[in-house]
């Protein structure tokens, strides 16, 4: 099974928020499981993404530190085709399924999720706003 976890702690530097996100993760590993891991730490803030292979899951668009980063855990149907309507198709050829999410989510507003087609879960932090948003799907599946 896939996880997201993560901490908010504003005392927090990078250093420490990567030791407790670390001992997250290994709390939800399951025994002789193999998983791709997704992390993103700054001071006060970190997240990670465990992904077992189970599900279609696509990671993170993997920022640079200060950019928005999105965590995308589940699948998101309709993506290519909401890319294809609201991005200009330069942008959109050859970015990830988070990538898009991202770019999406950034221009349209958080609003815009409630077009998106699939069983997910979203988490979008935005570093230089210092905010962070979950966004699941109609059915809170993921």
């Amino acid at each position: 099974m896939s996880s997201l976890v993560g901490i908010i702690d504003h005392e927090l530097r990078q250093p420490e928020v990567q030791n407790i996100v670390q001992a997250q993760l290994r709390r939800v590993q399951m025994p002789g499981s193999v998983a791709q891991e997704h992390t993103h730490c700054i001071d006060g803030f970190g997240l990670a993404h465990r992904d077992t292979g189970l599900f279609a899951n696509y990671g993170t668009n993997a920022p640079a530190p200060d950019e928005p980063i999105v965590l995308l855990d589940g699948e998101i149907h309709n993506l290519d085709e909401l890319a294809r309507k609201h991005l200009p198709a330069s942008r959109n050829r050859s970015l990830s399924s988070a990538q898009l999410c991202s770019a999406m989510l950034l221009a349209k507003g958080l609003d815009f999720a409630a077009e998106f087609n699939g069983l997910f879960a979203i988490v979008l932090l935005e570093p230089a706003k210092y905010t962070l948003s979950i966004i699941t799907d109609r059915y809170g599946f993921r």
